[in-house]
């Protein structure tokens, strides 16, 4: 029997130069009208909605206000459509700062958050986030398990496999990306989805007319297979498609074979051998310690 979602994922339409949070919001709320009248089961804002293009010093002394404002803003619109919403925003917690995606159930409240936990190396300069988190949490929602990473965790295909092994069937990415880089950020994103038989959703922000090493946009929904079901371009807009969560590859297999291997990811999932894959945590130490003796 399926089951069918409907997601949608926003490319917003940012200047290319400073910006307000209130102008944000007011541009968050033209989005959410849109989206909202397409009576979808989930939507995923862009990274660090509504700091983007704001001033860092604005960022540094208004943290608590904007986590304040987005929360608020996210449980109205998620009360009025229904669905679920991931806002990525700032977060104040115990002193440090986060790079945080909440996740709003239909009734408003908060289900859960998940921490940026690989930050870019100039995070700080650009949004005042000082602080990784450092757990991965799935999400059980009313049509299935979802998982939420953050740009550049797109980069370390652990995070994927992790989700995968924990059970989610829709990851989300909410970013903050440029291009050129485009064809190697989504061919990575694709592979999240092939290598963990996940759904991969894209949410991204874009300035127009679009150019290289501008504000790509892109904001997609990717199938099993890697292709896309829904795609904006490098425009402002949203992109929505239904997904089907019971969706696999039958194996062609036979008997007891395809008794213990039904799908492509029951094969991935059960042939795996995660006792020789010691040496990633190994070389990672390795490496931070060397790291840190250079620094």
């Amino acid at each position: 029997m399926a089951r069918n979602v409907k997601v949608s994922t926003v490319s917003f339409l940012t200047s290319e130069g400073s910006t307000t949070v209130e102008a944000n919001m007011i541009e968050g709320d033209r989005i959410i009208e849109l989206v909202l009248a397409a009576k979808p089961d989930i939507v995923c804002f862009p990274e660090l909605f509504p700091i983007v293009n704001v001033c860092k010093g604005e960022i540094g002394k208004r943290a608590e206000e904007i986590q304040r404002m987005t929360l608020e803003w996210a449980s109205k619109r998620a009360r009025q459509g229904h669905t679920y919403l991931i806002v990525p925003t700032l977060e104040e917690a115990a002193g440090h700062l986060y790079n945080t995606a909440f996740l709003i159930d239909r009734r408003g409240d908060i289900l859960g958050k998940y921490r940026k936990t690989h930050l870019a190396p100039e995070e700080k300069n650009f949004f005042c986030v000082d602080t990784p988190g450092d757990t991965y949490p799935v999400f059980e929602t009313d049509f299935g398990k979802i998982a939420i990473m953050t740009c550049m965790d797109v980069h370390y295909p652990e995070v994927a496999r992790i989700y995968a092994l924990e059970g989610a069937e829709i990851l989300f990415w909410p970013t903050v990306a440029y291009g050129p880089t485009e064809e190697f950020l989504h061919i990575a994103l694709r592979s999240r989805a092939i290598d963990n038989q996940l759904f991969c959703v894209a949410s991204n922000y874009v300035n127009v007319p679009y150019l290289p090493g501008k504000l790509m946009g892109r904001a997609a929904i990717i199938g099993l297979d890697g292709k896309y079901r829904a795609d904006t371009g490098n425009r402002p807009g949203v992109a929505t498609a239904v997904v089907d969560l019971d969706e696999g590859y039958e194996m062609w297999y036979t008997g007891d074979i395809k008794m213990r291997f039904p799908t492509l990811r029951d094969t991935f999932m059960k042939t795996r051998r995660p006792e020789t894959y010691g040496k990633i945590c190994e070389r990672g130490c390795k490496v931070t310690a060397n790291r840190r003796d250079q620094i």
